[in-house]
């Protein structure tokens, strides 16, 4: 690589590999490897016998030498102290009978993909598994397959799955990578774009995979080991994305490192013209080490032509030591903790993200604890870290990654004497200086033995984080948890910093048939402030019923009509639901909806009357709430008590009842209506009055009572006086013009009521009937009177009830004058339009 970069470089070339100018170009090209065929990963191969998930042990520090850094470490043992990242979804990553597993994972769109060794589990956000599938049947061949990294490309929104992979006979190893075909992959090998790269020939096989991508290429690196315990190199292979993602043969570019530092490639999450890659030593160490990836030339196309060049920047950091193994309860054997090479980076905004194990001290001795960097990539000796621990518990395979506004997340394992082996995770806010005390996401109920070839109770060897790219602000994780003595699982959860919000619903009585609004408020909880411009999901009886927008009050409502079938009595839940934004969490509320027979109204009319009078008892029955009138339903009549009779409602709900008074006291008497309820409705019941009173007389008398359409008018008299015979003065008459109201006065000195009425050229001809009612009042019974008023056509001159000669031979007589009875169309003279008229209905009758 470039001056500044390695001690020692070594340059290896297989098959067609051609050497580049060494002064500027420190890669070298490696040929191109193929695409895995359908055929080839159908192939099945017995399991090869050989030592499960190598891990170098340091060969300068013997493993049970462990000391203290010479930095104080973060105590973390008490709650969250600042705001703390929330935990949402959370649930089971998927398991298989392999030791350890090595969970990864890695977020889409609409689903995460969890890695283990040896399985991805593809689960949407809620934990619903679309599918799983093993290495071998997504890779095939004759390897043995190990180390899962999972990673999201949001440069191409794609899913990245890398394995290590080996064979003893032949020796061979390789980096096995598949690329998603889509963001939306499943289970299924065809989705996916698979391809072996070669690590190295000869005795030396790739362990400890990291995976990593800027825009255009895709960045792996693994240790190189001897088959025979020892250290050979780190190797290092940057892929074309756009031979890659195409499922094309692909070329790719191999460097080697022999400085014992684990190379970890950065996930490149925002744009910088380059890649970087952080290296930690293993064995403890006061350096972290920075590659930059340089590209010459203008286009991709260039740039992968003069292959990547490398910078390398040496960073002294706080000296770091191998932690110890971890405590378990009840003196069982510790769990394997790993040491001090970098566990991930990432790359966001112009920093780097990245932490290792490290062994801490709080007075008691050591313990396992963690250190998480974050390093200025431009100058890489700028940044700052955060040493944190718990005294008396081990915390160990930490993973970091952050959100769009810097804030990060850690999950890690924890153990103690005390306490069997957690899965927690905490969190670091951009500008803060300490990591915040850690909360538990699940816990182990049992110890965990399961000693390995090399007498290590392994555990681990990592854990994962991942940025969910929907948000860019909610963090996934996993880690592994007990469940068993022998077996474990994984668990994944949902984390971010985002505000939480709380929904309310309101509980809701509501009537058969009735339409109700369903009520949610919506606020946030770390203002309290209301939430306006988000979408409700309501749902009534497991049924959604529809969305809500709340308003500047956060409240959204939504119309539900209750069913007519809805059990009376009974209660219908009500769920409302705020699913999470990309910038709020989600929330939910429950209430019920009482469900009620309907309540109706009886509306009883009072009545005036005198003794010896038929008159007709009214009553409505409607159910206000729709508004509604009901028909078909018997009402009773009660009058002072006695039970008259029923009658039946009408089409609009109204129940008449004849009824003729005799008997009854002068003044009020109590009118009472009673409906009985039925399936639907509730009982309900209303009082009128009916007042006993001395007869009125209303007598209507009309001139003349025969008139034509037009101008033509008639007086009208009405007068009202009791039963001596005296006028009634200030009583209101109404009148009705064929059942239609339309005019009332009260009565003058005399009882009377005079106007006229004009007859327009609309009015219908014919019998219409004139009414005048006095409906009682003043201690008088009501009283009434009628009147026909015929309507003839205006071309009826004689009103004869036929427009015929004599009509034509009136008009005649009077044309040119201005005589009003032949002047048709009141224009002031007889003249050719009147006999044109007359002409035109000739030979009507009647109307």
């Amino acid at each position: 690589m470039k001056a500044a970069i390695l001690a020692v470089l070594a340059t290896v070339a297989i098959g067609s590999a051609f050497a580049q100018d060494a002064e500027h170009h420190e890669s070298r090209w490696m040929g191109y490897a193929n695409p895995i065929s359908d055929a080839e990963r159908a192939i099945k191969h017995p399991p090869l016998d050989v030592p499960k998930y190598f891990k170098r042990i340091n060969p300068t520090l013997p493993k049970d030498n462990r000391g203290m850094g010479d930095e104080a470490a973060y105590d973390d043992q008490s709650e969250p102290q600042i705001q703390f990242a929330n935990m949402f979804r959370n649930f089971s990553g998927g398991s298989t009978g392999w030791f350890p597993p090595d969970p990864v994972v890695a977020s889409g769109i609409d689903r995460i993909i969890v890695g283990v060794n040896s399985d991805i589990f593809i689960r949407n956000k809620n934990g619903g598994l679309i599918g799983r599938i093993s290495s071998d049947n997504l890779f095939g061949g004759s390897t043995f397959k190990f180390d899962p990294r999972v990673a999201w490309d949001p440069w191409r929104s794609r899913f990245l799955v890398l394995y290590m992979a080996k064979s003893e006979s032949p020796r061979q190893s390789f980096w096995a990578l598949a690329i998603s075909k889509t963001a939306t992959p499943t289970a299924v090998a065809s989705d996916w774009h698979t391809y072996f790269f070669s690590t190295a020939p000869g005795d030396n096989w790739g362990d400890y995979g990291y995976m990593g991508f800027d825009e255009n290429a895709v960045f792996l690196s693994c240790t190189m080991i001897p088959y025979g315990l020892g250290f050979r190199a780190n190797r290092f292979l940057t892929l074309n994305k756009d031979e890659i993602y195409s499922g094309l043969p692909a070329g790719s570019w191999m460097d080697s490192d022999f400085s014992l530092d684990y190379m970890a490639p950065a996930q490149m999450w925002t744009g910088a013209g380059r890649g970087y890659i952080v290296g930690f030593s293993d064995g403890g160490g006061s350096q972290m080490k920075v590659w930059r990836i340089n590209w010459t030339g203008t286009t991709w196309a260039q740039k992968w032509a003069n292959s990547p060049g490398f910078t390398r920047t040496d960073v002294s950091v706080p000296t770091y030591i191998v932690p110890p193994n971890a405590t378990q309860p009840g003196g069982l054997s510790r769990l394997d903790t790993g040491d001090t090479r970098v566990r991930d980076a990432v790359f966001y905004n112009g920093t780097l993200y990245t932490v290792q194990s490290v062994a801490v001290n709080f007075g008691s001795g050591n313990r396992t604890g963690y250190r998480a960097y974050r390093v200025n990539a431009a100058s890489p000796t700028t940044f700052s870290h955060s040493t944190s621990g718990a005294n008396g518990f081990d915390c160990y395979y930490p993973a970091i990654f952050p959100t769009s506004g810097g804030d990060a997340v850690i999950v890690f394992g924890r153990s103690s004497s005390s306490e069997f082996a957690s899965l927690r995770y905490t969190t670091w806010r951009n500008g803060v200086a300490q990591v915040d005390n850690s909360t538990p996401i699940r816990g182990s109920s049992v110890g965990y033995v399961r000693i390995d070839d090399q007498d290590r109770n392994r555990f681990g060897d990592y854990f994962g984080a991942a940025l969910d790219p929907w948000d860019l602000q909610t963090i996934w994780v996993v880690g592994e948890y007990v469940t068993g003595s022998t077996t474990w699982d994984t668990w994944v959860a949902e984390t971010n910093f985002k505000p939480t919000t709380t929904l309310t619903s309101d509980p809701i009585v509501g009537q058969l048939g009735q339409t109700v609004n369903l009520r949610s408020t919506l606020r946030r909880n770390d203002t309290g402030a209301f939430v306006a411009g988000q979408t409700i999901q309501f749902k009534v009886n497991g049924l959604t019923v529809g969305n809500g927008v709340t308003d500047s009050n956060g409240v959204a409502t939504v119309p539900y009509t209750v069913p007519m079938n809805a059990p009376v009595g009974g209660l219908f839940p009500i769920v409302a639901t705020f699913e999470r934004t990309t910038a709020l969490n989600g929330s939910g509320a429950g209430s019920d909806l009482f469900i009620r027979k309907r309540d109706p109204q009886v509306l009883v009319t009072w009545v005036y009357v005198s003794d010896g009078q038929d008159v007709t008892l009214y009553a409505r029955l409607q159910w206000p709430a729709g508004p509604e009138m009901v028909a078909g339903k018997s009402l009773d009549f009660y009058v002072r008590d006695v039970y008259r009779g029923s009658a039946i409602t009408d089409s609009v709900g109204l129940a008449r009842l004849p009824f003729h008074v005799t008997g009854l006291p002068a003044g009020s008497n109590q009118i009472r209506v009673e409906f009985a309820g039925d399936a639907i409705y509730n009982p309900a019941s209303n009082t009128g009055v009916m007042r006993v009173e001395p007869p009125t007389s209303l007598v209507l008398t009309v001139t003349p009572t025969l008139v034509r359409q037009g101008r033509y008018t008639a007086t009208i008299s009405a007068t009202l006086r009791d039963s001596a015979g005296q006028p009634i003065n200030a009583a209101e008459i109404e009148f009705f013009m064929n059942g239609q109201y339309f005019f009332s006065r009260n009565t003058s000195f005399n009882g009377q009521v005079n106007f006229t009425i004009q007859f327009s050229s609309g009015h219908p001809c014919g019998e219409n009937q004139l009414l005048a009612r006095f409906w009682g009042e003043f201690g008088l019974a009501s009283s009434r009177d009628t009147k026909i008023i015929t309507v003839r056509l205006a071309e009826d001159l004689d009103m004869n009830g036929i427009v015929d000669d004599a009509d034509l031979a009136m008009a005649l007589t009077d044309f040119g004058t201005n005589l009003f009875r032949s002047d048709v169309d009141k224009n002031g003279v007889v003249d050719d339009i009147d006999l044109s008229r007359i002409l035109e209905r000739f030979g009507h009758v009647g109307c």
